[in-house]
């Protein structure tokens, strides 16, 4: 190992190039400590230790923890649309640092120049700081790849894939790992094994031209004293239809009839 306490000059000129290369920062992976959702500023432990040499003696040391530190997300902001994450302490990310100061741009939002420089050359004489870093959630490390990545579809989901929306050539699909929803071509397709239930305060429409089937062993309609109403003709295809008394309409039977232009009584039961 070279000794670097004791170099020629152009050594001397190397090491000390090498020193203020060391000083500048530009990206490098870490872990968030802290997270405030009301701020959305975090606290970051650098994921890289400094290593230092002193003649043969190696040395590696933690750097500081970065403390208010600003996230990026996927944010439109002229449109008002966005995409939020549940940012953990421990979730790793990726640091990046500012050419210059940012502390202008993050409390104003916009370019600035501060009160203490007059140079509009000139923002701040710090530069590739730590102090100016950048959180961007989401560095994905060999020992957390994502299992199941999709090729070809956007994607929101869990890790595991259990649950998602997945947006792609195929169409939509949303899925919690037993209910799907479908949109493609055209046409939704819904599998709910567990059920649907639909809840309304408004009037539900549902118009279509072609015919419709419902198909299932038990069907119910009822609630409050509404009254139903069915345009077109009602038709039983294999069964009967049966009232309140449990009359049956189809083949019940009169009492009190005589021959004659009265009416018939009452439906026997």
């Amino acid at each position: 190992m070279a000794d670097n306490s004791v170099p020629t000059q152009a050594g001397a000129f190397e090491l000390q190039f090498q020193r203020m290369a060391g000083q500048i920062r530009c990206a490098m992976p870490g872990n968030i400590s802290s997270f405030d959702p009301a701020t959305q500023r975090c606290s970051v432990v650098p994921g890289i230790k400094l290593k230092t040499v002193a003649g043969n003696k190696v040395s590696y040391l933690n750097l500081p923890e970065i403390q208010n530190v600003p996230i990026v997300i996927p944010y439109a902001q002229s449109a008002g649309v966005l995409l939020t994450l549940p940012i953990k302490a421990g979730d790793p990310c990726l640091l990046v640092f500012s050419d210059r100061a940012i502390d202008n741009f993050v409390q104003k939002g916009d370019a600035q120049i501060p009160g203490s420089v007059t140079s509009e050359d000139t923002t701040t004489p710090r530069q590739h700081h730590l102090s100016d870093a950048i959180c961007i959630p989401g560095f994905i490390s060999d020992p957390n790849v994502v299992p199941e990545w999709h090729e070809e579809n956007i994607e929101i989901r869990d890790f595991d894939r259990k649950h998602f929306i997945s947006l792609g050539p195929d169409g939509i699909t949303i899925s919690d790992s037993e209910a799907t929803w479908n949109m493609k071509g055209g046409k939704v397709k819904l599998d709910a094994p567990s059920g649907i239930e639909e809840t309304s305060e408004g009037p539900i429409t549902q118009a279509t031209s072609a015919p419709q089937t419902i198909a299932g062993s038990n069907i119910a309609i009822g609630g409050g004293s509404g009254v139903y109403e069915i345009d077109k003709a009602l038709k039983s295809r294999e069964g009967t239809f049966i009232d309140k008394d449990n009359v049956n309409l189809n083949a019940h039977v009169h009492t009190n009839v005589q021959p004659g232009p009265s009416n018939t009584g009452e439906p026997q039961k």
